[in-house]
């Protein structure tokens, strides 16, 4: 019987594939359609075609290889994390930079500033 229902994706041309066509074809090939059947067998044989059944389930006997597949974004997950606190380190190490290199100027200034005095101070106790 799923014989029947494959001819229609071995008749006709992958980009026309769709749910209405194949209703069509269905009704022009067999007497008696039931639309609900029909739908699932087309998404069913659709599925078969688009996934290699037979790799999918060579898959899932192989544990270690289903384990890897499963633990990948977990890892990724932890990868990110692990990048945005060394990056969030990084940034508050420059944050800390620039207010040191902030205070290093505050302080170069107010030492000008002192120093002038001293002269000014020098100057009128000359005159």
């Amino acid at each position: 019987m799923d014989e029947k229902y494959q001819e229609y994706f071995s008749k006709q041309i992958v980009d026309k594939w769709s749910l209405m066509d194949y209703d069509n074809w269905l009704i022009k090939n067999f007497d008696h359609n039931q639309p609900v059947k029909s739908h699932r067998k087309f998404y069913s044989i659709l599925t078969d075609i688009l996934v290699d059944s037979k790799n999918a389930n060579l898959l899932l006997k192989n544990p270690k290889i289903l384990k890897i597949i499963h633990e990948a974004p977990e890892k990724w997950k932890k990868e990110e994390k692990k990048r945005k606190h060394k990056k969030k380190k990084n940034d508050d190490l420059d944050d800390k930079e620039r207010a040191l290199s902030l205070k290093e100027r505050e302080l170069d200034l107010k030492e000008r500033e002192i120093s002038l005095r001293e002269r000014e101070v020098k100057l009128r106790n000359e005159l």
